[in-house]
């Protein structure tokens, strides 16, 4: 074991009565807050599924609408800029009339009132965002193919001031990019979701970015993934990769894993996969160490299937869970019935 995952270990046993049920995690959750991305929860006119942006209390697990908008689609991942406002990047949103290329939406921090919208001419489905330097956020999407584009996808680089949007990055080995996550030293690490892997079956790889020139390396193939479409840094150097159907203990569906990977070695090792896991798909870290993180279509109430039927095995609301990342235990923290199809948590400020 390593000098930073023997520290760990040591935090987590120091945290390890707040990680056993629900008293515990409440107490350690005080006055943390976060907010919930749902893809396809009613908020919109008419009970509309088009997707809302929900405000969670850990501490006494209150959950209650933040933001919705009639604009909304199917919205993935959200962000917290540097002046408490949240950036919002909308999948499918069509708020111009071009069609569902999708959008980035700036919404006010503390009154959920959409404040922007951004809808750049080279959006086909973007899905992740990063923060940048100068008022600049990168996004990420599946499907753009800007001139010259030899591969699928890109990453753009838009400005928030202006609502202008250059291209960072395009590659051909490029297939569906799902998320970027910003380094200290300024690189960039993009997730793409389907590049094939090394063995069949195997899809999910990571790449890393210089935004100042545009050149892309890999760092190496997922192993064991399948539909990977979230990265969350860990202190030791390594990344957690949230899998929304990977099987990695063959038990014959695919319920989605949480992974490890170390982009210096490439290697890749499991580190949660639950019978409740339906979906994983993001996290992030919380004041006690633990990670809380969305399964987009979990049921542990057994409420049955969600309203908009797109869940897998037509199971399931989603739910929010706590991880620890050195044990890979792994507990039930909320499952509003508000939920449909939660795909991003991320911390208030």
């Amino acid at each position: 074991m390593t000098h930073a995952r023997a520290a760990l270990a040591l935090l987590a046993a120091s945290l390890a009565g707040g990680a056993n049920g629900c008293a515990g995690e409440r107490s350690a959750g005080r006055g943390e807050a976060y907010f919930i991305v749902d893809a396809d929860a009613a908020g919109g006119e008419a009970g509309a599924l088009g997707g809302a942006l929900f405000r969670f209390e850990r501490a006494t697990g209150e959950t209650r609408l933040f933001c919705a908008d009639p604009r909304f689609v199917d919205p993935q991942l959200a962000l917290t800029a540097e002046d408490g406002d949240l950036l919002l990047v909308d999948f499918a949103a069509e708020p111009d009339g071009r069609g569902r290329a999708g959008a980035v939406f700036r919404i006010d921090g503390r009154s959920g009132q959409v404040k922007a919208c951004f809808t750049p001419q080279g959006f086909a489905a973007p899905t992740g965002l990063a923060l940048g330097v100068g008022g600049e956020v990168y996004v990420t999407d599946r499907r753009a193919r800007p001139p010259g584009a030899q591969g699928q996808g890109a990453l753009f680089a838009l400005c928030l001031a202006d609502g202008s949007c250059r291209v960072v990055a395009t590659d051909a080995r490029f297939v569906a990019p799902a998320f970027v996550l910003r380094q200290e030293d300024a690189s960039l690490l993009l997730l793409d979701a389907d590049v094939p892997g090394k063995k069949p079956g195997e899809e999910g790889a990571v790449f890393r970015v210089d935004p100042s020139r545009g050149a892309v390396s890999e760092c190496g193939r997922l192993a064991g993934a399948v539909s990977p479409l979230g990265l969350l840094a860990e202190p030791e150097g390594t990344f957690l990769v949230f899998d929304a159907n990977a099987d990695p203990r063959g038990a014959g569906a695919p319920h989605g894993a949480i992974l490890r990977f170390d982009p210096d070695s490439g290697a890749t090792e499991v580190v949660a996969c639950d019978p409740l896991f339906r979906d994983p798909v993001r996290g992030c870290v919380a004041d006690d160490g633990l990670v809380l993180f969305v399964d987009a279509n979990a049921d542990p109430e057994g409420r049955g299937p969600d309203p908009a039927g797109r869940g897998q095995n037509a199971t399931g609301g989603g739910a929010i869970f706590s991880l620890d990342r050195v044990s890979g235990a792994v507990r039930v923290v909320a499952a509003p019935a508000a939920f449909v199809n939660p795909v991003c948590i991320v911390r208030a400020p």
